[in-house]
């Protein structure tokens, strides 16, 4: 199974233009930035007026590399439902127009060549000098975040400072409920924290930030983790299994754990770090020791999740 944490390595194409100019990467260049791009499409006009609200237009006309994951007028006419851009805040309109904007040049046979995974996007995270991720998955076209979609054939549009993808669709910051949702390795985990019997575990992992008892840290299993671990649990006795993966109140990234560290899951019982090498493993309430994190720091507006590669189980004697 492949876990991508993209955006490394960057496949760069050079195409010709008509009117191009060499950039220091070797790479053929358009005259027109990013920004001339947005200004100069009549797809984009609404995009265009964001930017400009937030003062991020001219970020767009400036050196540098960045992919723009660019919504269409009818994308945005979707997403206010009647409603006036003026009706969101300058900040908050900021942190959504960022989520559509990568450092460096991302093109479509990169999001093929990875096949899913999550992007980092430029809008801030809770964290300190951490950004919010989006989900993406190659499925009959590039779909991020389960309803996004580049449109194929306004894809990979070179700018002089980066490259350009045209989307049917805003990208709205994801909270943790919705990784949980649209990232098909976790399609066993949703499935029990939906099951009958359960707390409405979505929704409370959907509470913003700023609400208690929001942010959260998630140790989200894969689906090998459920498929290894056999039956689980069912109804009351699944509940405290599922809340022995949730941290309340915390958005705990891996650079801030440390060896023997403890961290008290929701469930009641701890989680104490492990740390070998390069490897961070987690000790569970029953004493296990061999749960690994396989995915670490995908970042959600209300909180942090880490893939990782077995159940956790809560100390039953108590």
């Amino acid at each position: 199974m492949r876990f991508s944490l993209f955006f490394s390595t960057l496949l760069l194409m050079a195409l010709s233009f008509n009117s191009c100019s060499l950039d220091d990467d070797g790479i053929n260049r358009p005259d027109e930035s990013l920004a001339d791009l947005i200004s100069n499409d009549t797809n984009f006009q609404m995009l265009k007026t964001a930017l400009e609200e937030v003062e991020l237009l001219d970020n767009l006309d400036r050196s540098g590399l960045n992919t723009i994951l660019a919504p269409t007028d009818e994308a945005f006419n979707s997403f206010l439902d009647g409603k006036a851009l003026s009706d969101i805040s300058k900040a908050d309109l900021r942190k959504l127009l960022l989520a559509h904007i990568v450092v460096g040049e991302v093109n479509t046979q990169d999001f093929v060549s990875a096949e899913e995974g999550y992007m980092i996007t430029s809008s801030p995270g809770i964290a300190q000098n951490s950004s919010i991720n989006l989900y993406f998955k190659n499925d009959n076209g590039i779909v991020i975040s389960g309803k996004a979609k580049i449109v194929s054939s306004s894809s990979n549009k070179r700018a002089s400072n980066g490259i350009l993808h045209q989307i049917d669709a805003i990208l709205e910051l994801p909270t943790l409920a919705d990784f949980i949702a649209v990232d098909d390795r976790l399609n066993e985990l949703e499935k029990s924290l939906t099951s009958p019997g359960q707390p409405d575990f979505m929704a409370t992992l959907d509470t913003p930030n700023g609400e208690a008892p929001a942010p959260f840290t998630v140790f989200a299993p894969i689906n090998d983790a459920f498929e290894d671990f056999g039956d689980l649990p069912t109804g009351d006795d699944l509940t405290p299994v599922l809340e022995h993966h949730v941290i309340a109140s915390k958005n705990i990234v891996t650079r801030d754990m440390e060896q023997s560290m403890t961290l008290e899951t929701i469930e009641g019982d701890d989680l104490t770090v492990r740390i070998i090498g390069n490897q961070i493993n987690l000790i569970d309430g029953a004493n296990n020791n061999t749960t690994r994190i396989v995915g670490a720091n995908l970042q959600a507006s209300n909180g942090v999740l880490h893939l990782v590669d077995d159940i956790l189980i809560p100390d039953t004697t108590n």
